[in-house]
């Protein structure tokens, strides 16, 4: 049960601690070959009125090396080992690419593999809206994308990309009805697909133009008549024009964004604010439309 006008009875008191190490290196193998490489490792302990009292550690040892040729060509090959819960281990490797076409043209590419832990609130919290589980299994995906930068003016940069994501037990929270509570729980296959452009334009003061776009498409293989807090929410069309000028330390900022939902949601427009900022002024309306 929910209690609106007592707040307090779900105020829940946690004491957290983190401890983190890393050791980074990197070695040049010659004129255009760079060698990084490195471990890190990291122990999270909680005590909450609310997740209980939870602790686990995990440590990574990865390398990348980077090639640059003929200053048009460059390939970064990497790989990380990642070991957690028990010894358990997870490999992710990656390769990106990239080749000067032109002195204006740039082409780049990449696939990656990528991999995160439940958190301990997915894992263990619950309040009477939300209920996390303890068996939830790690999250993993396998990306790829291809895009290319475009400079036919020294002030004019437009860049494109489409990419595609395969991702296995994804982590969101589910439920049957708008009555039942919120269930942590593992999708077994989701994939997002989408593209994303954008148009900088320096402008001849101090400051920049900047107009960019994001489309998405997401398949999951969730049943169709569960709802999702995250899954069935997201923006498919997003759109945002910005600018930007340096104007002493007097800072103005207001943007606007406009985003079309998945979800059969209302209409949240957001408008900009004012602000010192330093001696960086942004202007941007920001407006919000799930439709």
């Amino acid at each position: 049960m929910l209690y609106r006008d007592r707040p307090e009875a779900y105020t829940n008191r946690h004491a957290l601690e983190t401890l983190s190490g890393a050791v980074r290196r990197r070695r040049r193998l010659g004129r255009n070959t760079m060698l990084h490489y490195g471990t890190e490792g990291a122990y999270d302990s909680i005590r909450s009125s609310s997740l209980g009292a939870h602790a686990r550690g995990q440590a990574a040892a990865y390398g990348a090396i980077d090639f640059r040729a003929l200053g048009r060509f460059t390939l970064n090959i990497g790989a990380r080992e990642e070991v957690y819960r028990g010894l358990r281990r997870q490999f992710s490797p990656s390769v990106t690419g990239g080749v000067w076409i032109s002195p204006k043209l740039r082409l780049r590419g990449g696939v990656s593999h990528a991999f995160r832990l439940p958190s301990f609130t997915e894992l263990y919290y619950h309040d009477p809206a939300n209920i996390g589980s303890p068996s939830l299994k790690p999250e993993q995906a396998w990306s790829g994308e291809a895009g290319a930068e475009w400079r036919p003016a020294g002030r004019i940069l437009a860049q494109a990309t489409v990419f595609d994501r395969h991702e296995r037990n994804d982590i969101d929270y589910v439920r049957a009805s708008v009555s039942d509570v919120w269930r942590a729980t593992n999708f077994r296959r989701l994939r997002v697909a989408g593209v994303e452009a954008s148009l900088h334009i320096s402008l001849s003061g101090p400051g920049e133009l900047t107009l960019s776009y994001t489309g998405l498409r997401l398949r999951t293989d969730s049943a169709p008549d569960l709802l999702s807090k995250y899954a069935s929410n997201h923006p498919v069309h997003n759109g945002m024009l910005g600018l930007s000028r340096h104007v002493g330390r007097m800072g103005c900022c207001c943007g606007r964004r406009l985003a079309r939902s998945s979800a059969p949601a209302a209409l949240r427009i957001r408008f900009g604010r004012l602000a010192w900022r330093g001696r960086r002024d942004t202007y941007g309306p920001t407006c919000s439309s799930p439709t």
